[in-house]
């Protein structure tokens, strides 16, 4: 018995708490405010107005509108196709260092990935052979100038020398290239980032043997993101390219973003049954990043008449959906609703006359107070 009383006595004290209307006398004595009065009736809240300031309970009237039915797919936030490029590498080698991590930002130029490449010495070395062919063909060229003048070579031997320059000009210029594409460091070959960019994946390690065009990083732009998913098959005639979208995370409660079609796939997925879609995001949700797991949120083409409030107008008693009315001040009754739809933050009910006052703020507070009372009956 004494177990029953304490639980009671908490709750009670809960149900005040929660209003703020609960005050605990010192030693010099002092008065308790009222807590909420107990209902007459099953379903019915009574809150003084001072209880109702402190639950921030706000109403409005309810309004018959026309709303367009949605239904909802999975999907995936993912950068455009255009805006993803894979770097590889351009020698055969071995991976000496990794110079980044997924979601580093990088400028055009910046290191990514090191490659020890033989590819590297021995353009190297044709490097330095060039140079001498050209400094001793330059010298030559010279020499036969000098003796043609004197009459001691003919003019074919002054233009097979400059000939010979020419050639060895061009092969240091070829190596030269090459070299300086290959970006040397320490003997290494650097692998660069040709664009700004965001690093989405890396493709490699170290000590991994890699050949020309084997894939190394991935990078991308974030600035347009994507949210990619499939539409059953069946449903596919009702979206049309431009149609509005709201999309919802749910790794992040409260968070909604729209969007619009941008494309729909002209093949079905033989397993799933699905047709690819794609929506744009504009803006862009702080906190969402590629990868991210979203939910899009599709007008289906019919639309129905019902009361449109705020998600959190609806609450739910004894596993069904609720929503509290106002019959008089300070006395709201929770009455069962059916949700037709719901678009993010705001949902259609039906089960609402036109023109009752609903409560669209606070209804937490007034279910939480409804719910301790049927606990006190309960134990009682």
């Amino acid at each position: 018995m004494r177990k029953v009383a304490v639980e009671t006595w908490m709750r009670t004290l809960a149900l005040g708490l929660l209003l703020g209307q609960v005050a605990l006398a010192g030693c010099g004595g002092g008065d308790e405010e009222a807590l909420p009065e107990i209902p007459p009736e099953e379903g019915v809240v009574l809150l003084s107005p001072e209880q109702l300031v402190n639950a921030e309970v706000e109403t409005a009237e309810a309004r018959v509108e026309r709303s367009p039915l949605t239904f909802s797919v999975p999907g995936v936030v993912q950068p455009p196709d255009t805006a993803r490029m894979m770097v590889g590498s351009f020698v055969e080698g071995r991976v000496e260092r990794v110079l980044v991590l997924e979601g580093d930002g990088v400028t055009p130029g910046a290191p990514l990935v090191m490659i020890h490449s033989h590819e590297l010495a021995d353009w190297q070395r044709e490097l330095t052979a060039a140079e001498a062919r050209v400094a001793f063909g330059s010298t030559a060229l010279a020499r036969s100038r000098r003796l043609l003048a004197e009459g001691a070579v003919s003019r074919e031997e002054v233009e097979r020398r400059e000939m010979e320059l020419r050639l060895a000009e061009a092969d240091r210029e070829r190596a030269q290239e090459v070299v300086e594409h290959l970006h040397p460091e320490g003997g290494n070959v650097v692998i660069q980032a040709p664009r700004e960019g965001i690093v989405f994946r890396v493709l490699t390690g170290p000590g991994e043997a890699v050949v020309p065009g084997a894939p190394l990083v991935e990078l991308g732009s974030a600035a347009v993101l994507w949210v990619v998913g499939g539409v059953p098959e069946s449903r596919v005639p009702e979206l049309e390219r431009g149609d509005p979208v709201t999309i919802t995370f749910p790794a992040l409660p409260g968070m909604e973003a729209q969007g619009r079609v941008i494309s729909l796939g002209s093949r079905v997925d033989p397993a799933l049954r699905t047709v690819e879609l794609r929506v744009q995001m504009d803006p862009i949700p702080a906190g969402v990043r590629t990868g991210t797991l979203a939910a899009l949120h599709l007008p289906s083409g019919t639309h129905r008449e019902g009361i449109l409030l705020p998600a959190e107008a609806v609450q739910r008693l004894e596993g069904e959906p609720h929503v509290f009315l106002e019959e008089s001040p300070g006395r709201f009754r929770a009455v069962p609703v059916e949700v037709l739809t719901g678009d993010g933050g705001q949902v259609l009910v039906a089960g609402v006359e036109a023109g009752s006052r609903v409560v669209i703020r606070g209804a937490y507070s007034l279910r939480a107070v409804l719910e301790g009372f049927q606990g006190l009956e309960d134990e009682g």
